[in-house]
């Protein structure tokens, strides 16, 4: 796999499981549940309660910028070993390996903001993001960072994907890597995509 790849979507018949300690944030109009394999309860070096805090910090400026402040809204993140995401990945998306993030909707993103009336005060159940630790680990080596921001990235990119935002055309890219720039400056973490130019984004190549 490209160290640089992020993944396209896919939908899931059932919620990807990750066991282990379970965690809930709540983001802005978030609400997030957490689930921690056993190889993540040390990922952070600052403990638990400060990877929780910049998971929280990053969806919060992630659902700002994705314009969901009005409407309540639920997903799971699992963070999970390579293991695990490489049985999704053969699964929903026919790729025989393990991967850095997948995103699985649970709703339209068209949809998010369609409804209205008592139907607009049910809390959309936007889906679930999964995350590797292995392979997110062997990327932010190669690539130079520190695996909490490359972390905090996938996370947002992950979220940006069940919003919608995709990388399949330039256009759709520029767009989508621009808001997760602005957003992890926020969080004072460099740019993650470096200044290659489109020809050159690796993650845009497909599997």
């Amino acid at each position: 796999m490209m160290v640089d790849h992020l993944p396209d979507t896919e939908p899931a018949a059932e919620e990807p499981d990750s066991p282990g300690l379970h965690e809930h944030i709540d983001a802005a109009s978030l609400a997030v549940d957490i689930d921690f394999a056993p190889l993540w309860h040390d990922f952070h070096p600052a403990g638990l309660k400060a990877m929780k805090a910049q998971m929280q910090q990053a969806l919060h400026l992630a659902a700002m910028s994705a314009g969901l402040t009005r409407r309540a809204c639920e997903l799971s993140v699992a963070l999970v070993d390579d293991a695990r995401i490489h049985e999704l990945n053969r699964t929903w998306r026919d790729q025989d390996k393990p991967t850095n993030v997948l995103s699985f909707p649970g709703v339209n993103p068209d949809d998010i903001f369609a409804v209205s009336g008592e139907a607009a005060q049910a809390p959309v159940l936007l889906g679930d993001i999964v995350i590797a630790r292995e392979t997110l680990e062997a990327e932010a080596q190669a690539q130079e960072k520190r695996p909490v921001d490359h972390f905090l990235h996938l996370l947002v990119h992950g979220f940006l994907h069940l919003c919608g935002y995709d990388h399949i055309r330039d256009d759709e890219a520029q767009r989508m890597e621009a808001l997760e720039t602005d957003i992890l400056a926020d969080m004072d973490i460099a740019g993650p995509y470096g200044s290659r130019d489109t020809a050159g984004r690796a993650h845009h190549e497909q599997d």
